[in-house]
């Protein structure tokens, strides 16, 4: 019997949740590269394609500088013209993959387009609203009766 503690990956975590259409990952230490993420994930929800989530690796200098060492351990999955970005199941099989090496996967590792909120409420003229859209009065009078249950 071995203890170890094993990380909390959000990217992985992400790409099991349905609605994701836009995940990345960027280092502190690769500028130029971070800076496209950002671009492209402000892009991907300004055009109403979706939700963004972008993980930025900084690691704590001041206690356990792994700094240095860090770029040695990051793989910019963008730079394999093999990379499927808009496929979630290869996109989960070679991330993880990846991590088995002992490296981390950065760059922009999914991107569909999905619905937004504003898209399931009907709301959005970018995208195609939802086949079923939510009739806003009675989600608000059902959201106020479950807050007045909790008036005492």
């Amino acid at each position: 019997y071995q203890e170890r503690e094993y990380p909390v990956d959000a990217i992985q975590l992400g790409l099991t949740c349905p609605g994701t259409s836009f995940l990345a990952r960027g280092f502190v230490g690769h500028a130029q590269q971070l800076n496209s993420i950002m671009k492209a994930a402000l892009e991907h929800v300004d055009k109403k394609r979706g939700f963004a989530f972008v993980e930025v690796i900084s690691p704590c200098v001041t206690y356990n500088d792994t700094f240095a060492r860090m770029g040695s351990k990051l793989m910019d999955v963008n730079s394999d013209s093999d990379y499927k970005i808009s496929d979630r199941v290869a996109v989960i099989s070679r991330t993880t993959a990846i991590n088995a090496e002992g490296k981390i996967p950065t760059g922009i590792i999914f991107q569909q387009q999905a619905a937004t909120f504003e898209n399931l409420l009907g709301l959005s003229k970018d995208c195609a609203p939802a086949k079923q859209v939510i009739d806003i009065a009675t989600h608000r009078e059902r959201y106020r009766r479950l807050m007045q249950s909790y008036i005492v």
